[in-house]
């Protein structure tokens, strides 16, 4: 017993870390996690909470006045963020997706952004790259489709950026 003292008090170190660093943004390792969280921050909540996975509602908190709504994404390293901090996204908006670009390039006024075809960002020659962006679709709330937005494919910088698919429903 003595040797499995020391063992099982790092992991309980880690774990009790490992929660209390947890935050609104995440990062949260399963659809269960992010629900679990979620589920004890509403406790003596008045507001309504709607809380969504790839743009599917995943957790509910019925309450007064709008509701609260908090959107994660599944991300490639497999954790659930609000934020990917990724060149392939996904983004809630385009204009989300040029604004991550402009923090990793600097200067975008040489790059061609495009969302499903449609310019959304004119470079000026001499180009020297493109980001075409395609949109996803979640479930339909309140009457609409959820939407974001990924990468389909880009090159900058002398490097070619793969794309990904549409994350799938959880």
């Amino acid at each position: 017993m003595r040797r499995l003292g020391l063992p099982v008090l790092l992991l309980s170190l880690f774990l009790a870390q490992s929660a209390a660093a947890q935050s609104v943004d995440g990062p949260f390792y399963s659809r269960q996690h992010l629900v679990d969280y979620w589920a004890t921050q509403s406790v003596g909540f008045g507001n309504a909470i709607h809380v969504f996975l790839n743009h599917y509602k995943v957790f509910d908190h019925l309450g007064f006045g709008p509701a609260l709504g908090k959107s994660y994404f599944q991300c490639q390293d497999g954790l659930i963020r609000r934020d990917c901090n990724s060149i392939q996204g996904p983004f809630i908006w385009s204009s989300d997706a040029v604004a991550y670009l402009t923090n990793v390039f600097g200067d975008v006024s040489h790059i061609n952004i495009s969302l499903d075809g449609t310019l959304i960002n004119q470079g000026f020659s001499p180009l020297l790259g493109y980001f075409n962006y395609k949109t996803c679709f979640g479930q339909i709330y309140n009457g609409r489709y959820l939407t974001y937005v990924v990468l389909e494919h880009g090159f900058a910088g002398g490097t070619t950026f793969n794309g990904i698919s549409c994350l799938p429903q959880p």
